[in-house]
């Protein structure tokens, strides 16, 4: 084109080519060798030029448009961008380029229309790969955009439906997507519960439907193979986390399309971004892939930096010049631009914290640095101290184009929320653990001393540095149960200053005041006027001053209303300090203690009643019979020598009294044998015995009392069973079966079987009368305890009781199965031999 003149007369020169070409100029060669398409019109739009380029876009050949009207060869030309640009650049006398699709190919060309003397040249070329390509860029940028949108929204989101809303509010519009779903197992992983959400202005909100695993839909088919789906109208993706399924989320389209390699690409993103919102555990992870790939791709790196919600840095060189930072980084220094500083002198405090020694290390051998949860207690731009905070700082070498390492970039998290979460959640758990510790020691033993003595080894040193329990006595003296420190070498010290600080309930604060007043008294921080005023002295004073108190805490054990004791806690050299907490928690293990030794009181008041109860019974019972038998002698005497006129009239009133003094022998007798039990003095006279002689002898001593029931007996015991055993307790045992038998039977038969094992022999006592609730049979056999009422049956309750400590003496055992209305089948296995 440098060749063609600057101005030139119409028709003559290059341009000014004639309709008959009768020998080919070398410019025109040139000019074909153009890869550009090129033509000429003059001053009436005639076309005096078209190079080989222009004549295949053309799709004419050349010989064709030489000589023709430009409007009239083309006549749309004039209603497109390019026919606006040619008649402006003609009127304007000045270039002018123009970009535009065209209809007749659909390709998009660039066009340059130059004046030339009263004509035009026009240059133009085919940027249909350029503009696609721009397109396709602005397309990744946009869903770029759209990811870090939804990304930075997702973190915020806490549950499967706010990750729903928020893919479904920012992706499907931004898809031209219909609805969206995403699947999760349900806690029996043979079914999906299923969010959807429609993609509607003011839509009508979530569906919510399950679906079995092994139905044959896409969410399902995906969950189970673990690999998408593309179909025409619906894209489903496994939603994966640490190698697992953890979701799966389903994109329908409408109407249906075809996924490309870039549609594909961005929703497995949003996929994944779903999984990190859906699990709330990975944002950490997730920020250093996106820093990772902003390695790779510079041009993202400034606008992903500026939206992380981590703080971020980007130093340079080996002095580390700051040369980014996003507003999170700015916050973490409160607000102050360090752009453009080496990092030693923007932020001293890294060289306290070891990091700027790190930070060299990386840049210098190219290996990352990575720090959870490292803890800040400065500010890092003064050095001065702070607030405690908790970070995950990590330094990532950046490498050139070469591969060498000419930046470091920083990424910091503040995990301080989740740290300190985590350390209250361990505290409640530790709290807890040592709860349950201190219920389960109380609980284990009736010797409250020794249970006071475990709950101090247990709360040092996990809740003070040394602790002492402190009893109240009825007259009002306070008595020392245990002291335990921490460091034995303190030991003496703390014993030294117990002594001399003798606890009186009249004190004003202290020990004293705690168990006047059952109030709690926490000294959060021991200050020297504090430990002054509590001392009784000056040697106290000074005692107390050696142990370096920094808290303590003292809490009543209180009991019914009762104040029992106190327990004194105390934080010395440790610098720890009792919190609000704390106070809580040695108030529970004081109520729990003060229970403890309530109990254990209770008990040796009730064992002591009970003992005392006992001997009563063996002294009456024993005292009982004598006067018993004297009245039985003068009975029996009055019955010999009475007239006969007198036997007549009164013989009736002299069996009652017999039968009454039998019966009140016979309850004196259980009291005595209750008695024995008791105190372990039943003894077992043991000889060959026939256990079915015994019971034959029981019912024919127990033949009336059957008689007067109507209770008809039978007796199973087809050969005689011997052992060694104790022939009248044994005989008392079938007696008081029997009885029970020919009580409660009601009229109904009883059937008695007693049969010989190899080892063993077996009485059962069976009756079909009233039965026995479920409820009341496991305390059948205890003393004083009945299954009915005392008003129509009568008795002491003692002969189950009895039975069972006989049978139970000889090494066997007893036991009854029953129904209400159906009757009672008592069973008795005895071993044939001692120890048998």
């Amino acid at each position: 084109m440098s060749e063609v003149p600057s101005s030139c007369d119409e028709g003559s020169g290059l341009l000014g080519h004639r309709l008959s070409l009768e020998a080919e100029d070398p410019s025109d060669i040139l000019l074909d060798l153009l890869p550009d398409g090129l033509f000429a019109v003059d001053a009436d739009w005639r076309i005096t030029f078209v190079n080989s380029v222009a004549e295949r876009l053309f799709g004419r050949p050349r010989e064709a448009l030489l000589g023709r009207m430009l409007w009239t060869e083309f006549p749309l030309l004039l209603d497109t961008p390019f026919g606006t640009a040619y008649l402006r650049a003609r009127s304007e006398g000045l270039p002018l380029t123009v970009e535009s699709l065209t209809s007749h190919n659909a390709s998009w060309y660039e066009a340059r229309a130059v004046p030339w003397g009263r004509g035009l040249v026009v240059l133009f070329r085919d940027v249909t790969a350029r503009h696609l390509a721009e397109l396709a860029r602005e397309r990744s940028a946009s869903r770029l955009a759209l990811l870090q949108e939804v990304t930075v929204k997702l973190c915020a989101a806490a549950s499967a439906a706010d990750v729903v809303d928020v893919l479904a509010r920012n992706a499907l519009a931004a898809l031209e997507a219909r609805s969206l779903s995403i699947g999760l197992p349900e806690s029996d992983r043979r079914t999906l519960r299923v969010l959807h959400r429609d993609h509607l202005a003011g839509g009508p909100g979530y569906r919510l439907e399950r679906v079995r695993l092994e139905s044959d839909v896409a969410l399902t088919r995906v969950f189970r193979s673990d690999v998408p789906e593309w179909q025409g109208s619906v894209a489903a993706l496994p939603i994966r986390t640490k190698g697992r399924s953890l979701a799966v989320m389903c994109i329908a389209f409408t109407p249906p399309r075809t996924f490309d390699d870039a549609d594909r690409s961005f929703l497995l993103s949003l996929a994944h971004q779903a999984g990190l919102a859906l699990e709330r555990a990975r944002l950490y992870d997730k920020e250093q892939e996106a820093c990772a790939d902003a390695e790779r791709q510079r041009a993202r790196l400034h606008a992903l930096v500026m939206q992380a919600p981590m703080a971020v840095s980007v130093m340079r060189g080996p002095s580390h010049v700051i040369e980014l930072d996003n507003p999170p980084h700015r916050a973490l220094l409160g607000g102050r631009d360090v752009v453009g500083q080496p990092a030693h002198e923007a932020l001293p405090g890294l060289a306290s914290l070891g990091l700027l020694e790190e930070l060299d290390r990386a840049y210098a051998y190219g290996e990352p640095f990575l720090a959870r949860e490292m803890s800040v207690r400065m500010d890092l731009t003064t050095g001065a101290l702070a607030e405690e905070h908790f970070h995950h700082v990590r330094y990532q070498p950046l490498r050139d184009a070469s591969g060498r390492v000419d930046g470091v970039a920083f990424f910091g998290f503040d995990v301080t929320d989740q740290v300190r979460a985590r350390r209250d959640l361990e505290l409640a758990v530790e709290r807890q653990r040592l709860l349950s510790e201190a219920s389960t020691l109380l609980g284990d033993s009736l010797d409250y001393s020794l249970s006071l003595e475990r709950l101090a080894r247990l709360m040092v040193p996990r809740l003070a540095d040394w602790c002492s329990v402190h009893m109240l006595a009825d007259n009002g003296e306070v008595e020392l149960l245990t002291r335990l420190h921490r460091d034995e070498t303190h030991a003496a010290v703390v014993d030294e200053v117990l002594r001399l600080q003798p606890v009186h309930l009249s004190d004003a604060s202290g020990l004293g005041r705690v168990l006047r007043t059952g109030e709690t008294e926490l000294i959060e921080t021991c200050s020297p006027e504090q430990i002054r005023s509590l001392a009784h002295s000056p040697e106290a004073a000074r005692m107390l001053a050696s142990l370096h108190m920094s808290s303590s805490l003292c809490v009543p054990l209180l009991a019914r209303g009762r104040v029992l004791g106190a327990l004194l806690l105390v934080h010395d050299d440790s610098g720890r300090h009792f919190s609000r907490e704390d106070l809580r928690l040695a108030e529970d293990l004081a109520r729990r203690a003060a229970f403890s030794v309530d109990n254990a009181r209770l008990y040796r008041e009730a064992q002591e009643a009970i003992r005392l109860r006992d001997e009563f019974l063996s002294i009456a019972s024993h005292e009982l019979k004598t006067p018993l038998t004297s009245l039985r002698l003068q009975l029996s005497f009055l019955e010999r020598h009475m007239p006969e006129g007198a036997r007549a009239c009164l013989g009736g009133k002299l069996d009652m009294a017999h039968r009454q003094a039998r019966r009140l022998s016979q309850l004196i007798t259980l009291l005595l044998d209750v008695g024995r039990i008791v105190t372990g003095r039943v003894s077992l006279e043991r000889s060959e015995v026939d256990l079915v002689r015994l019971v034959r002898e029981a019912l024919e001593r127990l033949r009336d009392m059957f008689a007067q029931s109507g209770s008809e007996v039978t007796l199973d015991a087809p050969a005689p069973v011997r052992g060694q055993w104790d022939a009248l307790r044994l005989e008392q045992v079938i007696v008081n079966l029997l009885s029970n038998a020919a009580k409660y039977g009601q009229g109904r038969p009883v059937t008695v079987s007693v049969r010989d094992g190899p080892d063993t022999a077996r009485l059962v006592v069976r009756d079909e009368g009233i039965g026995i609730a479920a409820e009341d049979l496991p305390r059948i056999f205890d003393r004083f305890e009945r299954a009915v009422s005392v008003r129509h049956y009568g008795g002491l309750g003692l002969g189950l009781y009895i039975s069972r400590e006989i049978v139970e003496s000889h090494g066997g055992r007893v036991r009854v199965d029953s129904t209400p209305g159906q009757g009672s089948t008592f069973t008795v296995e005895l071993p044939r031999r001692p120890g048998g």
